[in-house]
């Protein structure tokens, strides 16, 4: 496997293999030297965040989460516990591209168990979306809320 990239989903035994081409094209930029590296904007290029997507904490989270311009978006399965009390759409991250088109809100909150799906369908959700809404997932999911509910 020369200049390829192979990566498994172990929760679904899925494999994908990626070819990296052995030269670069001329616009593809590299730092090349230390100092170049310590300018080169990492978030821009690598980051799994985006500037247009806020980490929400449970705190702030409880702050704004029956606002009427907020709508909770649990992509969790719906087994998954603890449940939302809060009033939320329940659409797991699987159908979230054919149920997409059922989110309006100026302020949109994606919701997991741990965080991590929910940053899936926020970057999801911004990409296939141009309605300027303002996209939030819960930084640390059900398990952050959990726990701040519970101190």
């Amino acid at each position: 496997m020369i200049n390829k990239l192979m990566t498994v989903n172990m929760l679904d035994n899925s494999s994908y293999i990626f070819e990296i081409p052995l030269t670069t094209s001329p616009e593809t930029i590299y730092p090349q030297t230390l100092a170049e590296l310590s300018a080169f904007n990492y978030e821009q290029y690598c980051a799994s965040e985006s500037q247009f997507i806020q980490a929400i904490a449970a705190k702030e989270f409880v702050e704004i989460w029956s606002a009427a311009d907020v709508v909770l978006v649990d992509v969790r399965d719906p087994n998954e516990l603890p449940r939302l009390s809060q009033p939320h759409l329940s659409i797991p991250l699987s159908t979230l591209p054919a149920q997409i088109k059922n989110i309006h809100n100026t302020r949109v909150i994606f919701i997991c168990q741990s965080g991590k799906r929910s940053l899936i369908a926020a970057q999801y959700f911004y990409e296939q979306t141009d309605a300027g809404q303002q996209i939030f997932h819960l930084d640390g999911g059900m398990i952050a809320l959990e726990n701040y509910l519970n101190d």
